[in-house]
């Protein structure tokens, strides 16, 4: 293996000052400082970790870093996730060779209702959950995160960090694979200043050093939240000539939500046959004497997986044999 050093600077998260007058420190019933303290913690703890969350999420939807939308019903404005969303993006990262063991996928709190309401096994773990972590199941360790980053539905491209909401904006749950991120923790230094001359008040922030990204850009994907009415598409080809002997030809189809297609004919002499988005047509062998002239002609419907009402017709012909 061939090393080297690669410099990385650390993000800087700094609170703004609170004040504690000495009259409130004698007056109250509570420790102020002591609460004032807790909550800059805990405010540092909070824009960071949505902050990391955001940076292990996809830049956009890629061959190496997957971002599907969800294909449940309808439900106020958005589409639901469904367990079948889920699977399909552990089949992106099957077909990416991404190791089973250290798979990630923090959902958003929409997403974890919709699995709570369709998986009653999802339901009963979660119920008896701690700590955030929800269950191991659909091949990830399972966590729910609140503040989870937003992706524009028309590109699924991530909106930035800091960027302000929009129509277009949808929450997303976010999948790695843990060995492949890295974080590091630099100085946390606390700033107190005590009660002086001129100001009978103790006054304190913090400031906090810290990092996390994907070592390379891979091995992380997204589900994103599709529109409530946003059609499920098909893209590919149309028809297909093939030769007059028994030989199989392979088509790649494409969905506009990641899903795996479907591939159906009543054609007696075609036979359809798929494997994830590919699509294997074997025709047997045309022969002229019995058949005659004219050429042979089928239609293959192909459908999205979880999708009944999307099809695509494809036109499949087969020339005549030479006499």
């Amino acid at each position: 293996l061939e090393d080297a050093n690669k410099a990385i600077g650390l993000d800087k998260y700094q609170t703004e000052p609170t004040r504690v007058t000495d009259d409130e420190v004698r007056g109250l019933s509570y420790d102020k400082k002591s609460t004032v303290i807790e909550r800059h913690r805990e405010s540092v703890d909070e824009e960071k970790f949505a902050r990391a969350l955001h940076a292990l999420a996809p830049d956009g939807n890629s061959s190496k870093t997957p971002v599907l939308l969800t294909t449940g019903a309808d439900y106020n404005g958005r589409k639901r996730l469904t367990v079948q969303d889920v699977i399909n993006l552990k089949e992106k990262f099957d077909n990416l060779k991404i190791p089973k063991q250290g798979r990630i996928l923090v959902l958003c709190p929409q997403h974890v209702n919709d699995l709570l309401i369709q998986d009653t096994t999802f339901a009963q773990r979660y119920n008896n959950t701690e700590k955030g972590k929800v269950v191991n199941q659909y091949g990830f360790e399972i966590y729910e995160y609140v503040d989870v980053p937003r992706f524009n539905v028309s590109n699924l491209n991530k909106v930035a960090f800091s960027a302000a909401a929009s129509a277009t904006d949808a929450l997303a749950s976010v999948a790695f694979y843990a060995p492949r991120m890295m974080k590091a923790t630099g100085e946390t230094k606390a700033y107190v200043d005590e009660p002086d001359t001129q100001y009978q008040e103790w006054r304190y922030n913090l400031r906090h050093y810290f990092i996390c990204l994907p070592k390379k850009k891979e091995a992380i994907g997204a589900i994103v939240t599709a529109q409530a009415g946003t059609p499920v598409t098909i893209t590919g080809t149309d028809s297909i000539s093939l030769a007059a002997t028994a030989t199989a030809v392979q088509r790649t189809f494409a969905t506009s939500n990641g899903a795996n297609v479907t591939a159906s004919t009543e054609a007696a002499w075609l036979a359809v046959a798929v494997n994830g988005k590919k699509v294997t047509f074997t025709p047997t062998a045309y022969a002229h004497d019995a058949e005659g002239d004219d050429p042979r002609v089928a239609t293959v419907t192909i459908g999205v997986v979880g999708s009944d009402n999307v099809s695509k017709e494809v036109t499949v012909s087969q020339a005549k044999a030479d006499s």
